[in-house]
């Protein structure tokens, strides 16, 4: 085959006898000369383009890792501002129920101190000792780990303060239970010089001094009329509670009467462990994060833990004499930090780092993180080094190749170049790299290696075309992946983060199909309606919550989904159908165990009652697998709930169901 290119002028090669002419010993000087300003001018070229490189890449990396700590510092903010918002949200719910209560003159009207409280003959009265070991009411459900004590300074109590002691002890053991997998204990302090408190494993209102002035104390003090006329919500600093063996913060929150009087303050103390040993890790890059308020108080940090523990968290800035905490507090104060959680990026030159700063919701704290500036200079040096190298190498060849051409004569070639340059222009790669369109590489000289370099070139050329095409198919193939990731997320119940309906159908038609060992278990919670109506949908969801994630961890190797409403289904393939029923007799059994309070239930607990089959007794028809699951779930129920049936499929006399404890 010939290919043809577009018609040039023809070049003149008669000039080139004069250049052989030439003695060898003045054409290697004119080669030599030539060379040596070629490598001084690429030198040059190529430490210019370095440090443009360099101020280029500064620029996109400090973007990049400026936007990366923006991202990260939200993200950690986001998420340890959580348990935070929870104790706000928890509380106020508190304030509003305790003065709808309070206000309503029909609670209480008889205040029935007497049957709560006692005085022991120290001169206080004190919260009785069955309240915090235990007793059981007229429905069955246990009440424990409240205790209160009512010192000197308050006695004697008229019948106002008789109706709002009671009813501070009967609506903190009503809620405070369910809030404490948020916080280590739940008291109310009030203003005359009292307290209860729910405080699992610590008889704290049984064991306090008699002679105790509580109304001298930072939990009665700090939110009276006169210390907090604003009457906003205060996070106390943190201290570490021995008790708990954690580092504990506080959360007071006033409660006044419409006329404005201070009732109480509803207090919550919140475990900090988690949040500290993040903030206390430590980083091989130098990079470290702190707590600190508007006020200078240090919260955390990694070197002061000791020291804060030993001054029961009261450290402020100003008092350590470190400059570099110092600068970082001064640099923060004289910026504007927004107030809704949202992050800011600082850089501090007088410490040679960024700073990414953003408030915990509600608290007033920074959550700090420090990035020293060597984390970014030192990416852009290696990136830069490459890319010196790389120029450096592309100049090298350069100069080799011009040398080679200024060796000979390049004027006969230039013909058959430019008709191949011509072909590469448009694109016809493979014409001159498979010898289709003519150059000299054959001569055994430097216009020979020029002409098969200009072959290679386009050979190279062609490949890097055939690599961008891999590369293409390689960034669809990451977008497939993403969009697996995506749908992955389509297939999760937003509540319980179980498994959805859509999976469940998906995974039951899999299942069914293989004719494995699975087994598949339908649950319902029982009596949950009725739940609903005496707790909550709230309550209701966190109690779905947790019966899902129970169900996960006594059954690891199952997939649970939630099926609709309160019902629940789990596939689970063991070795054997049998091992996987009784697995699923045992996560049955462990629901009740848990004992999550149900008055309505007759079992004065949450149950779940359920049905289970193997899937390999219907060949592959997960629809009547599914019908047939349906119809045991609804025999387990009708025979009184709290317990797991197997369908009755091929073999009527098998036992059918059992029963938990």
């Amino acid at each position: 085959m010939i290919f043809r290119g577009r018609k040039r002028p023809q070049i003149s090669l008669t000039g080139q006898a004069g250049l052989a002419s030439l003695p060898a010993q003045s054409r290697r000087s004119f080669v030599t000369h030539i060379i040596i300003r070629l490598v001084a001018i690429s030198f040059l070229g190529t430490v210019a383009m370095g440090g443009l490189a360099f101020a280029f890449l500064y620029q996109q990396v400090e973007q990049r890792e400026l936007e990366s700590l923006s991202d990260y510092v939200a993200e950690r903010g986001g998420a340890e501002s959580q348990l935070f918002l929870h104790a706000e949200r928890d509380l106020d719910l508190f304030r509003q129920a305790f003065l709808q209560s309070y206000t309503d003159p029909e609670v209480l009207t008889d205040t029935q101190f007497s049957r709560y409280f006692a005085a022991p003959g120290d001169g206080t009265v004190r919260l009785k000792r069955e309240y915090y070991t235990g007793y059981r009411d007229e429905d069955g459900i246990i009440h424990n780990s409240m205790t209160g004590f009512v010192a000197h300074e308050a006695l004697p109590l008229d019948r106002e303060q008789r109706r709002r002691f009671v009813l501070s002890y009967r609506m903190l053991d009503k809620l405070a239970p369910s809030w404490m997998t948020d916080f280590s204990d739940v008291h109310i302090s009030l203003p005359e010089g009292a307290l209860i408190a729910y405080w699992p494993g610590m008889p704290w209102g049984l064991e306090a001094d008699s002679d105790m002035t509580l109304t001298d104390r930072a939990v009665v003090k700090t939110t009276s009329l006169a210390n907090d006329p604003s009457r906003k919500p205060i996070w106390a600093g943190i201290y570490f509670d021995e008790a708990a063996n954690d580092w504990t913060a506080t959360y007071m929150l006033p409660i006044d009467a419409p006329d404005g009087r201070h009732l109480a303050t509803v207090n919550a103390d919140i475990a900090l462990g988690a949040l500290l040993r993040w903030i206390t890790r430590k980083s091989e890059n130098g990079e470290y994060s702190l707590i600190l308020t508007d006020d200078g108080s240090v919260i955390a940090h990694p070197a002061l833990m000791e020291k804060l523990k030993d001054a029961s968290g009261e450290v402020n800035v100003k008092d350590l004499g470190d400059p570099v905490l110092l600068n970082i507090y001064t640099r923060l104060r004289q910026s504007d930090i927004p107030r809704n959680g949202e992050p800011l990026v600082l850089n501090d030159p007088d410490i040679d780092a960024y700073l990414g700063v953003t408030e915990l919701t509600g608290t007033g704290w920074w959550l700090i993180t420090v990035q020293p500036h060597t984390i970014m200079i030192g990416n852009v040096y290696r990136a830069t080094w490459v890319l010196f190298l790389l120029i450096t190498a592309l100049a090298a060849m350069l100069i080799l190749a011009v040398a080679l051409v200024l060796r000979k004569s390049i004027a006969h070639p230039l013909n058959a170049l430019k008709e191949a340059s011509e072909h590469i222009a448009d694109g016809n790669y493979d014409a001159v790299a498979q010898g289709h369109v003519p150059v000299p590489e054959q001569r055994d000289d430097e216009i020979g290696l020029l002409s098969r370099s200009f072959r290679n070139m386009a050979q190279r050329v062609g490949d890097a075309s055939d690599e961008l095409e891999k590369a293409v198919a390689d960034r669809t193939r990451e977008l497939e992946q993403a969009n697996r990731k995506l749908s992955d997320l389509s297939l999760k119940d937003p509540l319980t983060d179980a498994f959805n309906r859509r999976a469940f159908d998906h995974d039951l038609a899999l299942a069914a199909g293989t004719g494995s060992s699975t087994v598949l278990a339908l649950f319902d919670v029982d009596h949950f309606k009725r739940y609903n109506d005496n707790y909550g949908h709230t309550a209701g969801d966190k109690a779905l919550c947790r019966v899902v994630h129970t169900l996960k961890d006594t059954l690891p190797d199952a997939r649970i989904y939630r099926y609709g409403g309160e019902e629940i289904a789990a596939l689970l393939e063991r070795e054997t159908a049998e091992q996987a029923e009784e697995a699923l007799f045992t996560a049955t059994r462990i629901i009740a165990d848990c004992a999550i309070p149900h008055r309505a239930s007759p079992a004065g607990c949450i149950t779940i009652s359920g049905g289970m089959v193997p899937l390999a007794l219907f060949k592959g028809d997960a629809r009547a697998a599914l019908q047939a699951v349906d119809h045991a779930l609804y025999e387990a129920k009708q025979a009184g709930r709290n317990r797991l049936f197997r369908a009755r499929i091929a073999d009527p006399a098998r036992p059918g169901g059992f029963p938990t404890p």
